[in-house]
């Protein structure tokens, strides 16, 4: 990942905030923190969506398949509702 200039400024305004309410100057410090936890947020964001973005694709696709071809397998045989798919799935889930 390439150094973002407007990242390091958010980070500039965030210490700046944070150490002026440590100087007893600014009272509100807390804005500082939570523009490191945004900050810290999108970076981890950003890696993971990079990271995973083929992995997703390759796991949640044939599960949406599969809940899309019994949603329509159970409204085309008219199933649906108190006796048909979900019944059988929360029996399934009842202990």
């Amino acid at each position: 990942m390439s150094l973002r200039t407007d990242i390091q400024a958010l980070r500039g305004v965030a210490i700046f905030l944070v150490l002026m309410y440590h100087a007893r100057i600014f009272g509100a410090g807390y804005i500082g923190v939570d523009i490191f936890f945004v900050i810290s947020g999108f970076l981890i964001k950003s890696i993971c969506d990079r990271l995973f973005s083929k992995l997703r694709s390759r796991i949640w696709l044939p599960d949406i398949i599969v809940l899309l071809a019994l949603l329509s397998i159970d409204q085309l045989t008219g199933n649906s509702g108190k006796y048909g798919l979900p019944r059988v799935i929360y029996q399934l889930l009842d202990p």
